[in-house]
């Protein structure tokens, strides 16, 4: 199973598996799930690494206006967290500030996580645990295979606006081409070719 989940995560209720082996490659198995790239160490491990290209090429590890929030304290939610590399990451950077990781996998961490810290597996495309207007940042990357088109619109973009506080913020970075006119995506697309 590799060294970030044991059998157990990938269980559900009725004994049967979240997942299928394809080529040695774990992959979801959830009727729910479009997601078609592989969800186990190998996939974990390529996310960090584009992680760190898009940190690179981003210049920082976000866009939005909220670096004085994040000093002063703030409420942090990833949605699709992945590896975990960038709430890690966050939270060392901004110690005072709380961070949240969601995923439906459980290719996150689990051991020596910072205090401010907590890593949950969840599906997004369930009304996730949370309070209405509960973040000052609700950030998600990479997520552009996660959901057909219908549950970007109904729900994966609404359950965003509805974690996000009055005055917070709402962060999607994705990989692929977009159409923005920005100075920060044409940065991101030019070093994308």
């Amino acid at each position: 199973m590799g060294g970030c989940c044991s059998r157990r995560y990938f269980e559900r209720e009725d004994g049967a598996l979240n997942y299928r082996i394809i080529d040695g490659r774990r992959y979801h198995n959830l009727s729910n799930s479009v997601y078609f790239l592989a969800n186990d160490d190998e996939e974990a491990y390529r996310l960090s690494r584009y992680h760190e290209v898009i940190k690179d090429i981003w210049g920082g590890l976000f866009n939005s206006p909220v670096e004085e929030k994040l000093r002063q304290g703030a409420r942090v939610i990833d949605i699709g967290c992945g590896s975990g590399l960038w709430i890690l990451d966050m939270a060392n950077q901004y110690p005072n500030s709380k961070f949240i990781g969601i995923d439906i996998s459980p290719i996150h961490p689990t051991e020596s996580l910072p205090p401010n810290v907590k890593f949950v597996q969840y599906n997004v495309l369930d009304v996730l645990p949370y309070e209405d207007f509960s973040f000052d940042l609700v950030h998600a990357k990479f997520m552009v295979a996660a959901f057909t088109e219908t549950q970007w619109e109904e729900k994966f973009i609404p359950e965003m606006i509805r974690l996000a506080r009055p005055g917070g913020w709402v962060e999607i970075l994705e990989g692929l081409p977009v159409e923005s006119n920005g100075s920060v995506t044409k940065r991101i697309m030019k070093a994308s070719k």
